[in-house]
């Protein structure tokens, strides 16, 4: 990887990444802030520190930006291992099955970043047959509901039983859509609300814990107005958050452009 180019990808990345994880980060803060009341400067400083550091305030989605940036800063290492040192990848991928857990970045970023670039860089084709890809695809749904239940009803499962899962269910997606047919991929391409797919991964917290709270009030928590607000929650957020979306491209479209770095031209 040349400076020239690591520089140039470094500029493009802090337009559409860093800052709008700067702007997001810091205005979840201020809003924490508010909403604690807390005119302490101690106090302040030590929360900004903490949501920069750990975990971010209000926006708790855009962990991955930062996680995604400090990757981007150190694809020259990364690049250097997928190519030379190739074993260090199983470091990673023993930490991420064995449920290890760092704070400050995620074990998960890391292992699948250095995956992508290692399959990117060596230019390695993965095939996985179609059907398998759909059998693949079943369990994972399966899988995924189970887990809902046990984790509802208070059983924890192995945290391996996840990490499969997860694998199985990106490997099936990622083979089913290159099977997709190419009218039908166009078509997908040329949803209106795949232009605000990423404003949509900006809001959608603290949009949906709102409304699953607001339900819940209204309605109760039995276990079918729970089962009901699980399906119905996410939906009214991308709505709600497209909405947003399209109205500040109305009439404040250079305010959207900051937010998402671009991607809303």
């Amino acid at each position: 990887m040349s400076s020239t180019f690591f520089k140039k990808k470094i500029k493009k990345r802090t337009n559409t990444i860093l800052i709008p994880y700067l702007i997001f980060l810091c205005v979840g803060t201020l809003i924490y802030i508010m909403v604690k009341m807390d005119s302490n400067f101690q106090n302040i400083c030590y929360v900004f520190i903490d949501s920069i550091i750990y975990r971010p305030k209000v926006f708790y989605q855009i962990w991955f930006l930062r996680d995604l940036y400090i990757m981007m800063c150190l694809s020259p290492l990364v690049a250097i291992i997928c190519k030379k040192c190739c074993f260090l990848i199983l470091i990673p991928m023993i930490l991420w099955l064995s449920g290890a857990y760092c704070s400050w970045i995620s074990i998960e970023a890391i292992l699948f970043f250095i995956v992508g670039a290692f399959i990117a860089l060596n230019k390695y084709k993965i095939v996985v047959p179609l059907l398998i890809s759909k059998v693949f695809l079943i369990v994972w749904i399966i899988g995924a509901l189970i887990l809902t239940i046990c984790n509802s009803s208070g059983y924890i499962c192995p945290y391996f039983v996840h990490c499969i899962l997860l694998i199985m269910g990106g490997l099936s997606l990622w083979n089913l859509y290159d099977n997709i047919n190419a009218s039908v991929a166009r078509k997908i391409n040329t949803w209106p609300i795949l232009q605000y797919s990423f404003f949509i991964y900006l809001i959608h917290e603290p949009i949906l814990t709102i409304i699953k709270k607001t339900f819940l009030f209204v309605l109760g928590q039995s276990d079918t107005y729970v089962f009901i607000i699980y399906i119905l929650a996410p939906i009214l957020t991308i709505l709600f958050a497209y909405l947003i979306g399209v109205l500040l491209n109305k009439f404040c479209p250079c305010v959207l452009n900051v937010l998402t770095g671009n991607r809303s031209r």
